[in-house]
């Protein structure tokens, strides 16, 4: 077997990650991306039918788990547990059933690479600031991928896989980040709970300060965005939503570590910025959307659909009202 030094181990997962994928359908146009499916499912039996749509199912739900609610995630469990049980009933989908079905888990998945993307730029800046080498290597790693991807016509068939990867990166990042963070964490890539006794733990000073500085500036830029930006659409007020729910996330966090430094260290450090002005900030550019959409809505079923995702970037709103501390 080949040693594989660790400094080169994201080149070599992106790459024999790409390699496992080469046939993946490297044939798909823009137009045709959910034939191949489309057709996998009509030329099986009825107990493969099941199994594609249990597999495809299995997808959405993964995804969704990425970027919804709690109880708009329920929803849509319910409702794909209502397709399962008509498979079973020996009732198939029509073809334009299918091909609606494939799109909405295509855009499931799409949002949930995109909130995995965020989240992995944001865990190889935390991890990586100090080492350039390092921060250049993952990036590289995720850009083979995703650019092999487009070339190949983005095949369904690597969704699920690029969401595998961004994960489990990011997750191996925030371990290395906390390591650096907190050495006396026993347990990597968990956060602490409670404060423990003071004098029982060691925290880097700097290393806080970077995050918070980091932190800090991410927050400026949003509140930039929101305030300067004229025309918002869906789309745009969604990624906001989201990137808002990652800082409170983090404001919590780098918060917690705040607290177990001693009271004149913690005096001196930075203070963490307040997302109460970023909030009805988001919270009117919203409001200004739905309004231009309500006058055509009656008339325009994409206003309709835009108005349902509204919806969502609402309740995610209404979570985040009263930030953690």
């Amino acid at each position: 077997m080949i040693p594989v030094r660790p400094q080169f181990l994201p080149l070599v997962v992106a790459l024999l990650f790409a390699a496992a994928l080469t046939g993946a359908a490297s044939e798909l146009q823009d137009g045709q991306r959910y034939q191949v499916a489309a057709r996998s499912y009509q030329q099986a039996d009825a107990a493969g039918k099941r199994r594609f749509l249990e597999d495809l199912l299995s997808r959405s739900d993964a995804a969704m788990a990425i970027t919804a609610s709690g109880a708009q995630l329920e929803r849509l469990r319910d409702r794909n547990r209502a397709i399962l049980d008509r498979a079973t009933q020996g009732r198939e989908l029509s073809d334009g059933g299918l091909l609606v079905l494939l799109a909405e888990v295509d855009d499931q998945e799409q949002r949930a690479i995109a909130r995995l993307r965020r989240d992995f730029a944001f865990s190889t800046a935390q991890a990586f600031h100090d080492d350039r080498f390092e921060f250049d290597k993952w990036h590289d790693a995720w850009e083979r991928i995703e650019d092999r991807y487009q070339q190949d016509g983005r095949p369904l068939a690597w969704q699920k896989r690029m969401i595998d990867w961004l994960a489990l990166a990011s997750a191996r990042q925030a371990q290395v980040s906390i390591a650096k963070l907190h050495p006396g964490n026993r347990t990597p890539g968990v956060l602490p709970q409670k404060v423990p006794p003071r004098g029982g733990a060691t925290i880097r000073h700097s290393e806080l300060e970077s995050r918070i500085a980091g932190y800090n500036l991410a927050v400026s830029r949003l509140f930039s965005e929101l305030h300067t930006k004229g025309a918002w659409k869906v789309d745009g007020l969604g990624r906001a939503a989201a990137e808002l729910a990652d800082l409170s996330t983090t404001r919590h966090d780098l918060t917690l570590y705040w607290k177990l430094l001693p009271r004149d260290a913690q005096a001196r450090q930075t203070p963490l910025r307040s997302l109460d002005d970023v909030i009805p900030l988001l919270a009117r550019r919203t409001a200004e959307r739905r309004r231009e959409l309500e006058k055509t809505a009656a008339d325009s079923p994409r206003a309709a659909w835009e108005l349902r995702r509204l919806d969502e970037v609402s309740r995610r709103l209404a979570t985040l009202a009263t930030p953690r501390s």
